[in-house]
């Protein structure tokens, strides 16, 4: 079937709100592979060659469009010297789809509570080389409010002024895409306008190393599993309207979308598909090169197709057996409900 084909027909049946999904996803910074300002070393460092490094989990709940992110600073302990204070956090969010950024509560274990700021859509959002992002969390008073890691035995700035983490954000984002999106969507965007290649989220470390002067900016490890496919909607889906569908993936990738009437797993031939089989429309995407790849969906206006409920998944052929046959690996389920 033709590319222009499977997109009519998959316009047809696409008049759909999402079924409610709470979707969890992590990124580690600072690790072997990732990207950082301040020299080309492996793991990167900050000045002065100190090692941070951080994980961010992202839980995003599309009942209440609210998203929990949680940071723990994992940057090493080493002798006396102070462990660096990540006191900026920066993540993607899919273009289009979030007007407004409302911090919700913030907290932590210790008795220091975090007192962080949310920035969304800056121009120049001062992630250094790491370039231009969507979402931007940033402590209020720099380094006394940064989150420290619970098992350093030393951190700067002044005593007792640093948040032991995790320190864990709840965002409620408003928007003509916030219905439709998950934890993929926001965590495997790409940052821009860097002078260094995209990277999926960043941080800004301060006061480590041995005067506890020691900075800078660090980005996620480039190698992501699965190639980092996501999906969401922009706009609300209602018969006689048009919304627009959006895939995400890592750059080279090539991805194949599956839609199914059926929830799964399922497996057939040595292959287990999240969503269930048959298949109802197949449709072979291009190399990931332009991101994100999207395109309008007319929904007819048709009552008939309200109720009806479809899933999609992104898959990802791998490399194939000593007998010819691809392996895939696969991304979050995406299930829509007609309305």
């Amino acid at each position: 079937m033709s590319t222009p084909v499977v997109f009519a027909a998959l316009s047809l049946l696409l008049p759909a709100a999402l079924c409610a999904q709470v979707t969890t996803n992590t990124l580690t910074i600072g690790e072997a592979g990732a990207i950082g300002c301040q020299g080309p070393s492996d793991p990167p460092a900050l000045t002065g060659g100190v090692l941070a490094s951080a994980r961010y989990t992202v839980s995003y709940d599309q009942a209440t469009r609210r998203m929990t992110l949680t940071i723990d600073n994992t940057s090493a302990v080493v002798g006396t010297e102070a462990t660096p204070l990540l006191t900026k956090a920066f993540l993607n969010l899919p273009a289009g789809t979030v007007t407004h950024a409302i911090l919700v509560s913030q907290s932590a274990p210790g008795q220091v509570q975090p007192d962080f700021e949310v920035d969304l859509d800056m121009e120049d959002d001062g992630a250094g080389c790491l370039g231009d992002f969507e979402l931007e969390l940033a402590a209020r008073g720099g380094i006394s409010g940064g989150i420290a890691n619970p098992a350093a035995t030393r951190v700067g700035g002044p005593v007792g002024a640093a948040v032991v983490g995790p320190a864990t954000f709840v965002i409620e984002f408003v928007g003509p895409g916030a219905e439709s999106l998950n934890a993929r969507a926001i965590s495997y965007g790409w940052s821009e306008a860097g002078p260094r290649p995209g990277v999926n989220a960043g941080a800004k470390f301060q006061a480590g190393g041995a005067n506890a002067e020691e900075s800078g900016f660090i980005g996620s490890t480039s190698s992501i599993p699965d190639c980092a496919t996501s999906m969401w909607l922009i706009g609300e889906p209602r018969v006689g309207t048009t919304v627009t569908f959006c895939r995400n993936g890592q750059r080279g990738c090539h991805d194949c979308l599956w839609v199914s009437l059926f929830p799964g797993p399922t497996s057939v031939g040595g292959i287990t598909a999240p969503i269930g089989l048959p298949l109802l429309l197949v449709l072979s995407g291009d190399v990931f090169t332009q991101l994100p790849l999207c395109l309008p969906l007319n929904i007819p206006g048709d009552s008939g197709l309200i109720g009806l409920q479809l899933y999609f998944v992104l898959a990802t052929a791998q490399t194939g057996s000593g007998l010819g046959i691809p392996t895939y690996s696969f991304g979050d389920v995406f299930v829509v409900r007609l309305r």
